[in-house]
């Protein structure tokens, strides 16, 4: 545990935004987390099963060590919490990657639905919003945080909760405390500070769904704009951030986005991670 403040605070003098939320698995909570997994894994660990003993292993290996091993990852990646090595580690990734789990997030239909339930959001009085620390306003709507589903905002989008059910079974990572899943508002003049996220295991989509021509996003070395009814798969394990660079009168740039399992990843390496980190 000494160790890993150590190589945390060496982590912490480069410039990465740190939030100051005590429950955050990336900025606060890591070490709690880390030891809950180490005293599941144990566990684990005996099953019977020599291909689940394998999988928690290679899983879990981060868990084990003093620190994570710089030699596992590309430059410009930096999963601070937990990692698994040997994913492919490529800053973007292509829809087709997944099959055809994707393609009903790119019909006009879908975006249609996404649009109308977060517009029924601002006028809802039981909607539970996050204001996330950085420079200007950024604001989310969580259906899932940390691995939680947020009752309250899936009862007001109950379409968009049946969307992510249905993709959970394939693609989608909401049963762990890697897992996300929220609208995504970024209201004109904010910058998104450079970030890595916490893990390796997941990727993160973004489906735009109302996108000012002043929008950008980095992702490592390479920039990219969102474009309506596209989506955006990246690994955010990478250095990122977001521009708005528009005027009040552009509105506000609004993304659905929520977490993938890596693909490298097998159903049995995914069903020990879940285990492991449950919320």
């Amino acid at each position: 545990v000494g160790m890993w403040y150590l190589w945390r605070s060496q982590i912490k003098k480069r410039r990465d935004v740190w939030c100051q939320s005590s429950n955050c698995v990336r900025c606060k909570s890591y070490s709690r987390i880390l030891r809950t997994a180490t005293t599941r894994y144990g566990e684990l660990a005996v099953m019977p099963s020599e291909r689940m003993k394998r999988a928690v292993q290679e899983c879990c290996n981060c868990v084990l060590q003093e620190m994570i091993p710089n030699s596992w990852f590309c430059s410009g990646q930096r999963p601070n919490v937990f990692a698994v090595p040997g994913l492919t580690a490529l800053p973007w990734h292509d829809v087709g990657e997944f099959g055809d789990d994707l393609h009903v997030l790119q019909t006009p239909q879908t975006a249609d639905m996404l649009r109308k339930e977060f517009q029924q959001i601002f006028n809802h009085p039981s909607a539970v919003w996050h204001t996330n620390q950085t420079s200007g306003q950024w604001n989310v709507f969580h259906l899932v945080n940390q691995g939680r589903k947020i009752e309250q905002n899936c009862a007001i989008c109950p379409h968009t909760w049946s969307l992510l059910r249905s993709l959970s079974s394939r693609c989608c990572m909401i049963g762990n405390v890697f897992g996300n899943a929220s609208f995504s508002v970024v209201k004109p003049g904010c910058h998104i500070s450079p970030h890595c996220g916490p893990t390796n295991i997941r990727l993160r989509c973004h489906v735009p769904l109302f996108v000012p021509d002043s929008c950008s996003l980095r992702v490592n070395t390479t920039k990219r704009l969102w474009v309506e009814e596209e989506c955006l798969i990246f690994d955010d394990s990478f250095e990122h951030e977001v521009w708005h660079k528009g005027h009040c009168d552009d509105g506000d740039r609004v993304i659905f986005m929520f977490d993938l399992w890596h693909p490298d990843l097998t159903q049995e390496e995914r069903t020990v991670i879940d285990v492991l980190f449950q919320p």
